[in-house]
């Protein structure tokens, strides 16, 4: 028998361009709040999404004609981002299962049987680069359609033997003859995000790394490598 998940808000929009997330959350904002017949009482207030929506715009248009800073945008988007998963779990309760009025609000609504998911796909266009910061190392795949979240691995001095170290049901196959040389080191992140940043690595080493993607119907097959050799600057 299939397992019936949930049907809820998904949370793809952490990975969108600026462009597309200024639209969505736009939407999003149209969505609840012209339908107050539907959504009674969001968990954020009007007036405070609008502010953050306004900010995270200012910000990013700052940061675009060099009078602001990435790193203010991406603070921006962090709290607009933040409000925006506080009413992706409210529009999931109010909509009980049902995808259109998921849709209303603006979201995408995620399928409700593992059964009718398909694993995602492999991901592609790993890269990996070298952080302005001596011993960090900045990861992501392009996106990947249908994932829900994303899984990352770095490995240190060689590449895998054996790229089939995740199982379909998203098990990390470590045994006796592991792909994984005993002595060799290797960092597993398991933030939800496509990008992942791996710190406190050492000077002189060339790490590689890898990613997979999670949806409710399964787990992805392990990417192909990206390589980089940590250097002092």
């Amino acid at each position: 028998m299939a397992t019936t998940t949930k049907i809820r808000c998904r949370l793809n929009y952490h990975y969108f361009s600026a462009a597309t997330f200024k639209v969505f959350s736009a939407g999003v904002r149209v969505g609840i709040f012209s339908n107050p017949l539907i959504f009674m009482s969001p968990t954020v207030m009007q007036m405070v999404l609008d502010a953050l929506i306004l900010d995270c715009n200012t910000k990013y248009n700052n940061y675009k004609n060099h009078i602001g800073t990435k790193a203010e945008y991406l603070a921006a988007r962090k709290a607009l981002n933040d409000a925006l998963d506080k009413l992706a779990l409210y529009v999931t309760e109010v909509a009980d299962n049902n995808s259109d009025t998921i849709m209303i609000a603006g979201y995408t609504p995620t399928k409700g049987n593992n059964s009718n998911v398909n694993p995602p796909t492999q991901p592609l266009g790993v890269k990996l680069n070298r952080d302005a910061v001596i011993g960090i190392l900045n990861a992501e795949c392009k996106v990947v359609e249908g994932a829900d979240t994303y899984g990352g691995l770095l490995v240190a001095n060689q590449p895998l033997n054996n790229t089939n170290i995740i199982s379909p049901s998203g098990q990390i196959i470590y045994t006796g003859n592991s792909p994984i040389p005993a002595a060799q080191q290797f960092i597993i992140d398991l933030t939800k995000g496509r990008k992942k940043v791996f710190s406190g690595l050492q000077v002189g080493v060339t790490y590689y790394a890898y990613f997979w993607a999670i949806n409710a119907g399964g787990v992805s097959a392990l990417s192909n490598a990206a390589s980089r050799k940590v250097i002092e600057g």
